[in-house]
């Protein structure tokens, strides 16, 4: 019999996670939220992809993706409110509750790990 215990550890979330995103959404800084990515199981087991997959990659496709995201002032507003783990978690339980699921972001394409 496996076991998985998953946990969720909202210091870790609300301190590291979402200020890592906001650092990267809205300043162009992917160094922290690059590191936290390096640490998942995704990232270790894409150092396994051949070659020819390489391409594939997630942080490759996530990057160049953040790259063509809107940069003027009313989406520079939106991700401020995306990447604040407070006013992000009172949207999902709102739009949760209302039955509509919205974020304004298209959902990436392809696979995800």
């Amino acid at each position: 019999m496996i076991v998985q215990v998953h946990g969720f550890d909202w210091t870790i979330y609300a301190e590291r996670v979402m200020p890592a995103f906001a650092r990267w959404l809205i300043d162009k800084d992917e160094t922290a939220i690059y590191q936290l990515f390096e640490r998942t199981r995704c990232s270790l087991e894409e150092q396994f992809l051949p070659e020819p997959m390489q391409r594939l990659r997630v942080w490759r496709r996530a990057s160049t993706f953040v790259d063509a995201l809107p940069r003027g002032p009313h989406s520079r507003r939106e991700y401020v409110k995306l990447c604040s783990a407070e006013q992000f978690t009172l949207r999902k339980r709102r739009e949760r509750a209302n039955g509509t699921q919205r974020t304004g972001i298209p959902a990436p394409r392809g696979r995800s790990c």
